[in-house]
């Protein structure tokens, strides 16, 4: 009778352990975005569209576009903290460089290292730990981020005016940070580039008009079965050229891709997030992109 029981005991202990995770993942899964089309107005300038196509695969897309002519539109990249370790800055999410800068809208920046993600227990780096950005960064006119080969850069002048510069920011460059490869230039897609990441992933990319008075942040979700598989290069590069950017840099994705906005009760993630594959897990990341501007009432 013992030994019945134990067993009995074993066994409901087995399928806790095995329906778990799979509730878990579940609850996470319920909290994403709905795949319904909303556009609304974040603040004077700032517009936000979600919509969501089902062929050829399934794929949630989030659109951010700034008039960067609106009074008290500004940008704002992480400011870096470079120190005797040798590294350039603490990671955090997107959500926590939104609410310690006070910035109404960011997204996720540059690709970075070290990192590893092995499995949701078992990764690099956590909130705090020292990573380093690669390519050019720049916060608040202080370069922390040497530029590198290869690494293209979006640049903020002292006006406001961004452009994507193939590997260095001009002298007098207020905001930069750099992402790869380039895939639309003057307007016209980058075959070569493109055909680099054939692959549906998450991805985080930025446009700018030829003006560059213009900018837009696109996020789109992935690695999400049978809510979003993600997009590949060429489809990031014809949904920006769509939309009016005469150039297009694609930004760190996968686990990193993230889009946040300020609320009256705090930050807002309005993707789904898919750090370590665990729905609405926002990853640590080295630095971000952040919109302000003059607040709309909520």
């Amino acid at each position: 009778m013992i030994r019945q029981r134990y067993r009995q005991i074993a066994l409901a202990i087995a399928l806790l352990l095995l329906v778990a995770p799979v509730a878990f993942y579940l609850w996470r899964a319920a909290q994403r975005p709905r795949r319904t089309e909303l556009q609304q107005d974040l603040a004077p300038g700032i517009r936000y569209h979600r919509w969501f196509q089902r062929q050829p695969q399934p794929m949630l897309m989030h659109l951010v576009e700034i008039d960067l002519r609106q009074p008290g539109v500004a940008l704002l990249v992480t400011p870096g903290e470079p120190g005797p370790d040798g590294f350039e800055i603490a990671a955090q999410t997107t959500s926590a460089f939104l609410r310690s800068h006070n910035v109404q809208v960011a997204i996720n920046g540059s690709f970075f290292q070290p990192f590893y993600s092995r499995h949701p227990g078992n990764f690099y780096p956590r909130p705090g730990d020292r990573v380093d950005a690669i390519g050019q960064a720049i916060a608040n006119g202080r370069q922390y981020s040497p530029p590198e080969a290869s690494w293209p850069v979006l640049c903020v002048a002292a006006d406001g005016r961004v452009q994507i510069i193939p590997a260095q920011c001009p002298p007098q460059t207020q905001q930069a940070l750099a992402g790869s490869p380039i895939l639309v230039q003057d307007g016209e897609l980058i075959a070569g580039a493109i055909a680099i990441d054939d692959i549906l992933r998450p991805r985080t990319a930025v446009g700018v008009n030829a003006a560059g008075d213009r900018l837009w942040l696109l996020v789109i979700d992935g690695r999400q079965p049978f809510y979003s598989a993600g997009a590949r290069f060429s489809d990031v590069a014809e949904l920006l050229r769509d939309r009016g950017a005469a150039t297009v840099l694609n930004l760190d994705g996968g686990g990193s891709v993230t889009l946040v906005r300020a609320t009256a009760t705090g930050a807002q993630v309005l993707n789904a997030p898919v750090h370590t594959r665990i729905p609405m897990r926002e990853r640590p990341v080295a630095n971000h992109l952040g919109i302000r501007g003059a607040r709309s009432p909520e």
